[in-house]
């Protein structure tokens, strides 16, 4: 009887798989019908909570939160910042979108392993050859630069654009600007570099990749780089994330990015 049984699986298991069936297993059988678990994005957490809210739920979303930098990066201060209204408004840069489909999420971090969290702590974190990584991973050119040396993020939540404004290349810095609706506002350097390098190790994927997003920095001179020059940040292909300098000139691939204006006393926990 038993090997009669044995047969009969062995059987069932054949014709599945000729009928494209997926076999897991003798009790795991699964049929065209039966309910396929959501595959995990890059570095998503097992534990879910066993209540989840309308945004949690939308696999649309975009944040990375403390669960996502203890998980990558080590253990954080806990956050719990209350953004349910603000990711289920209107995005005002596409119509008929919400925020949360055209936006990506994080928990701002000052500070890394003790150590500041420049754009240059940035690259000793991920130095390559697998991404993220940076175009200028040795020897960049922005040494001595104050937004890329010194500048760090606030111990709060930020709402930034994944991708540049619409419509915003071919402009000047100060028209890109003018394109920002309120409450919006172009981000810094270490904002946008963040953004980057956090969305692409939630979602796998690269924003901004043959583009550059200007930020609000102007360069200083160096022996690499003249000084008034527009900070930009993008044009992530397989070289890796590239932190430029733009000479203002509208250009058909440098636009702006956005960042969202939030009061830090609604975002502390």
């Amino acid at each position: 009887m038993y090997n009669y049984r044995v047969k009969f699986f062995k059987r069932i298991i054949k014709e599945a798989s000729f009928s494209g069936l997926k076999i897991l297993g003798p009790k795991k059988l699964v049929s065209l019908h039966s309910p396929r678990r959501r595959r995990k994005s890059p570095g998503e957490s097992g534990s879910k909570e066993k209540v989840m809210t309308i945004v949690q739920r939308d696999p649309r979303v975009r944040i990375f939160g403390s669960a996502d930098w203890a998980n990558f990066y080590g253990p954080t201060e806990k956050l719990d910042p209350q953004i349910e209204e603000i990711l289920q408004g209107p995005c005002p840069f596409y119509s008929r979108k919400r925020v949360l489909e055209m936006h990506f999420a994080f928990l701002g971090m000052p500070a890394l392993d003790g150590s500041p969290l420049t754009v240059a702590k940035w690259l000793e974190v991920h130095p390559g050859p697998d991404q993220p990584k940076f175009y200028f991973a040795t020897n960049p050119w922005h040494t001595g630069q104050p937004h890329t040396d010194l500048a760090v993020l606030e111990p709060r939540l930020y709402v930034a654009l994944r991708e540049i404004v619409p419509g915003s290349t071919g402009k000047s810095p100060e028209d890109q600007a003018a394109m920002l609706p309120a409450g919006y506002r172009v981000p810094t350097t270490i904002e946008e570099v963040t953004k980057n390098i956090l969305c692409f190790r939630r979602t796998g994927k690269r924003p901004n990749g043959t583009r550059w997003a200007a930020c609000a920095e102007r360069t200083v001179k160096t022996s690499q780089v003249g000084a008034g020059f527009v900070s930009c940040v993008g044009n992530w292909v397989g070289n890796g994330l590239v932190v430029s300098s733009w000479d203002g000139n509208p250009s058909v691939l440098v636009g702006v990015g956005a960042s969202r204006e939030m009061p830090l006393d609604l975002l502390r926990a």
